[in-house]
C-alpha cells in the first residue's frame, strides 16, 4: 500500500523514488510504464485534457443549476408566503419584509 501511494505522490515528480518503487514492486513497474507512455503521446495528453475540461464544465453547470433551482424555490416559497399573508390581511410593508418581494409583486399576487 505505501509503494502505490508513493507512486500516486511522486510519479513524473521525483525518478530516484520512482527507480527504487519500480525495482521492488512489478505492478508499480507496468502502471510507470503506462505513465510513461501516455505522458508521451500528445494526442492522449489532448484527451486527457479534453475530458478534464468537460468534466470541469459539467460540474459548473450543475452548481449553476442547482443554485438557480434553489433561487426558483425561495422566489415560489416567497410567493406563496406573501399570498397567505396578503390574504389575512397583513400590511404590504410586512410582507414585503418577510418574504423580499417587491411592492408591484405583491399588488399582483
Amino acid at each position: 500500500m505505501e509503494n502505490w501511494l508513493a507512486f500516486f505522490k511522486y510519479e513524473g515528480k521525483r525518478e530516484d523514488i520512482m527507480r527504487t518503487i519500480i525495482e521492488n514492486d512489478q505492478y508499480i513497474s507496468k502502471a510507470h510504464n503506462r505513465f510513461t507512455k501516455f505522458t508521451q503521446d500528445e494526442k492522449m495528453i489532448e484527451l486527457y485534457n479534453s475530458r478534464e475540461k468537460f468534466e470541469h464544465d459539467k460540474a459548473t453547470a450543475l452548481c449553476v443549476a442547482r443554485e438557480e433551482g434553489l433561487e426558483q424555490g425561495d422566489k415560489e416559497r416567497s410567493i406563496i408566503t406573501a399570498t397567505i399573508m396578503k390574504s389575512d390581511g397583513l400590511p404590504i410593508d410586512t410582507i414585503i419584509k418577510y418574504t423580499s418581494l417587491t411592492k408591484e409583486e405583491i399588488e399582483n399576487l
